[in-house]
């Protein structure tokens, strides 16, 4: 069920622990109720979010109405793999510093390696960073199963089905000890560095899974001046977020799109501008706060070849 005001402070589970550098993971199952009514999509608050937040692309609703949830809805032998989520706090306020902690499963007097107790704090928000589709698609089956989303003609002529309900298989990522109870000392950002660090898994997950596309790429690098100036345009609002489509995996435009242009296309006006500085500027990764500042000092701020006017203005000049 939803949690709400009535429901307790925390929340429990049984999971299975482990350690994966300094990220620790816990194993579990959620009821099916559970899953689709409490872990959020980053999309539903990353649109307050800059650009250097964000850390998912956007959702493809036809696919997870279609495709994933004829899957689930035409019966047989049915598994998706675990749904990754992180535990995101709503500010770096001190009393919300801490909204996890876990502790040893005992039997007859003895700790049962890698079992756990996992605790959640009911006000923590849980972000679904892997699995967001099959995420989307269980909602779907379940406002079918509840009534909320009736199965149309079609679907039931096709023999679908929304009797059933699962077991949802999850993960949920903590890094190190930010967030957990006791440790509030750790850090005063511990918000800022769990979107920092989400980040970088996200972009591991899907590297190493299906590709990122490239303008979810360009949204997510921290490393390259190319992807770095685009995005501080738009942080800037030097140019106007609505005018720049940045949620596509298509690099090109329709006449039906109400946009100028794309994130791809300042990217690459980007390169244009700085292509006799590919060593210093446009091959070189940036991976410290001091390295990015210091290139958006050097190459946004200004230009090598045209300090006066700098390149942020020539982009201006450009889509203006």
């Amino acid at each position: 069920m939803e949690l709400d005001n009535q429901s307790p402070e925390t929340i429990e589970y049984k999971a299975i622990s482990g350690k994966f550098g300094d990220v620790r993971y816990f194993i579990t199952t959620l009821e099916q109720s559970d899953a689709v009514e409490n872990i959020q999509f980053a999309d539903d608050i990353q649109n307050s979010w800059s650009f250097s937040e964000r850390v998912q692309r956007k959702l493809d609703e036809n696919r997870a109405n279609t495709e994933i949830f004829s899957y689930l809805a035409q019966g047989g032998i049915r598994f998706f793999n675990s749904i990754v989520i992180v535990l995101l706090p709503n500010s770096n306020d001190q009393r919300e510093r801490e909204f996890w902690d876990f502790s040893e499963v005992r039997s007859q007097g003895k700790i049962v390696e890698k079992w756990v107790n996992l605790k959640l704090y009911k006000n923590v928000a849980r972000i679904v960073i892997d699995g967001q589709h099959r995420l989307l698609s269980l909602k779907r089956y379940w406002n079918a199963h509840t009534g909320k989303e009736p199965l149309s003609l079609q679907q039931m002529n096709d023999n679908f089905s929304c009797s059933e309900t699962f077991d949802i298989p999850v993960v949920y990522l903590v890094f190190g000890d930010l967030g957990r109870v006791g440790h509030a000392d750790l850090s005063e950002t511990v918000r800022d560095e769990i979107i920092k660090s989400t980040r970088n898994i996200f972009t591991v997950i899907n590297k190493t899974a299906k590709s990122i596309d490239k303008q979810t790429q360009l949204l997510l690098d921290d490393s390259k001046i190319s992807a770095l100036i685009p995005r501080k345009l738009l942080e800037e609002k030097v140019l106007e977020e609505r005018f720049i489509r940045w949620s596509s995996t298509s690099t090109s435009l329709t006449q039906s799109e109400p946009y100028l242009t794309n994130l791809d296309f300042v990217s690459q006006c980007t390169i244009e501008l700085l292509k006799d500085y590919q060593k210093e500027a446009l091959k070189k990764s940036f991976n410290s706060p001091t390295e990015r500042n210091k290139a958006l000092d050097d190459y946004y701020e200004s230009h090598p070849k045209l300090p006066k006017i700098g390149t942020k203005a020539l982009l201006t000049a450009i889509f203006m």
